[in-house]
């Protein structure tokens, strides 16, 4: 959390400059990077390449050989009654609190993001040949491999990309008849443009980061802010 939270700060501190001198491309890059520090932290990767070594052994672990000392009188040189604790049934209770909310959180966006597709998906019809032609040339133009299809539903109120694995374009049906071709190729090629840059999986990423960081402002300003930059 702190690593990710140096970069937010850092990016923070900078913002006016960064919106000069910065592209939006550049600013939308620092702040994937400083969500993948919030999913991968720093120490773990310390830890891993073997940096830093970690604790060593305590009194506890490696008691004197041959002796019968319990781990209170290695450490405390006698006899002393050992106590329960009682601030561990405050952690479990503030443990389980969080993992509601880490839990809670995403579940809502998430069952409204999957009902909202299962009503535009269900309720939908496939676009006109024209609007299908021009979504082919564009895919082309931005070297976008995988298939992508183009529904017009009743219920979208403006266009947008559904769909993680197999992304799908949502136009209303009122945008399908009253665009011209340049508006057309425009709408399409802005939608094409977020499943080229992955957008709605970052999203998704930042979602699951801003989860389990709830407690963080930074890292909700950092989620708010990758969901105006992706636009």
């Amino acid at each position: 959390s702190l690593s990710g939270s140096v970069i937010v700060m850092c990016y923070l501190l900078t913002y006016r400059v960064a919106q000069r001198f910065f592209s939006p491309g550049w600013r939308y890059l620092i702040l994937k990077t400083a969500m993948l520090l919030y999913l991968a932290p720093v120490f773990l990767l310390i830890r891993f390449t073997g940096i830093w070594p970690g604790p060593q052994p305590s009194a506890w672990e490696n008691p004197p050989v041959g002796g019968d000392l319990r781990p209170v009188e290695i450490l405390c040189g006698r006899k002393e009654e050992i106590r329960p604790d009682m601030g561990a049934g405050i952690r479990l209770a503030a443990s389980v609190i969080s993992g509601l909310i880490t839990v809670a959180l995403p579940a809502r966006q998430i069952s409204g993001y999957r009902k909202m597709k299962r009503l535009c998906l269900t309720h939908s019809c496939e676009a006109s040949e024209e609007w299908l032609k021009c979504l082919d040339a564009v895919r082309k133009e931005l070297g976008i491999r995988v298939r992508v299809r183009l529904l017009c539903s009743a219920f979208c109120e403006s266009p947008m990309v559904l769909g993680i694995r197999s992304p799908v374009v949502i136009l209303p049906l009122w945008e399908e008849k009253e665009q011209d071709a340049a508006a057309m190729k425009y709408i399409i090629k802005h939608e094409l443009v977020h499943v080229r840059a992955h957008d709605l999986q970052i999203r998704f990423m930042g979602l699951v980061v801003r989860s389990l960081h709830w407690f963080n402002p930074l890292c909700i300003f950092m989620y708010d802010e990758i969901l105006r930059m992706s636009e």
